[in-house]
């Protein structure tokens, strides 16, 4: 096979973490990315730590120089792992499908010939087929008819403060621009960091290109991250959290983000406040969360009594939760619909990569 460098198409890199992925799944996926009709990518696999090396089953890809892989000993959870995985994409372009998901074989070809078409937009996305554990379809998503094609910046952002309506495993992204704000990026949300990462692109201030076709199969099982109850306080604090902190951090370089932190800054405090409330009361809520709350507001971190700061902030508690309830019928399954957003600063992370060990 010619060296990929050689292909004068844009180069796709895919960045695909695995955990623990049952290897049924595992080699759907590379089926499903070995038939795509556009063949010029990368594919570089990063087995985090898995209990066993989920990465022996595909010995039959190591022959395919478009297929690498690393390995890490310890777990170091699923942000890390694609932001090490960034550090190493030579591509154009990049996408991070789930390693259990399923992509039809036009889903590169069209999402590349989408940004070729609009070269101003900072990322392409669309909806998934949902999927049960045995490869059936599981449910309907969300009503996605009146999302224009092209999504202006300012819009786009007003409406991720509000909802993170941009199915992550569906993008494909710039690597260039993503590497603008890899510096403002915080690993360690644990649910939401997705949402996070796409508030700091849009923020750059160009737009976003919606194909109304699913494109790819997302799976949804038992095991599955995005169904495991256990996480559901954690998810409920981050929702409130991560656009917050994910807009005052675009601040830092963004005069459309400031301008929008300027105006929304003390709802989206508000209605995090509210939420912690409610978590307090069930005893869920955590002193960290507190913390990064108002470190976002206030623009340090500030170890606040909590029910003080509550009795102090009581009446735009209330403003915000009316707020909140008005809206809510407007708003569809995408929170796409009139949405009225709500953001930070966030602990100083670590740039420096982290050891990988390649296996040939």
């Amino acid at each position: 096979m010619k060296d990929i460098m050689d292909d004068p198409r844009p180069l796709v890199s895919v960045l695909v973490p695995v955990y623990n992925t049952p290897a049924a799944y595992l080699v759907e996926f590379c089926e499903s990315l070995v038939a795509q009709s556009y063949s010029h990518f990368e594919c570089i696999f990063l087995d985090d730590g898995s209990s066993e090396d989920a990465l022996e089953i595909l010995d039959n890809y190591r022959q395919d120089s478009r297929f690498t892989f690393f390995r890490w000993e310890k777990n170091r959870g699923l942000n890390c792992a694609w932001f090490q995985l960034l550090t190493k994409a030579q591509g154009r372009y990049w996408c991070s499908p789930g390693s259990d998901d399923v992509l039809t074989p036009k889903f590169l070809e069209k999402r590349v010939a989408l940004l070729e078409a609009h070269p101003y937009a900072v990322f392409a996305n669309g909806p998934p087929e949902v999927i049960d554990d045995a490869g059936n379809r599981c449910r309907e998503y969300p009503e996605f008819g009146r999302i224009p094609k092209i999504i202006e910046a300012e819009k786009c952002l007003e409406t991720l403060l509000g909802h993170c309506h941009v199915n992550q495993p569906g993008v494909l992204a710039r690597v260039d621009l993503t590497r603008l704000v890899l510096s403002q990026y915080a690993k360690d949300w644990k649910y939401a960091a997705d949402w996070y990462l796409w508030i700091l692109l849009v923020a750059l201030g160009q737009p976003v290109v919606w194909d109304p076709e699913p494109l790819h199969k997302y799976r949804l099982f038992s095991n599955s991250l995005s169904r495991d109850q256990r996480k559901e306080m954690l998810r409920r604090a981050e929702n409130r959290l991560v656009p917050m902190c994910a807009l005052a951090a675009s601040a830092r370089y963004s005069h459309l983000a400031l301008n929008s932190w300027s105006r929304h800054r003390s709802t989206l405090y508000y209605l995090w406040l509210r939420r912690a409330v409610g978590l307090a009361l069930q005893g869920r809520l955590e002193k960290e969360w507190v913390i990064r709350g108002s470190q976002a507001y206030y623009g340090e971190p500030k170890a606040l009594p909590f029910w003080l700061e509550v009795g102090r902030n009581a009446f735009g508690i209330v403003g915000a939760a009316l707020t909140e309830k008005r809206d809510a019928p407007h708003q569809n399954g995408l929170g796409w619909q009139d949405s009225r957003p709500l953001a930070p600063v966030v602990e100083p992370i670590d740039l420096r990569p982290q050891p990988l060990t390649r296996l040939s």
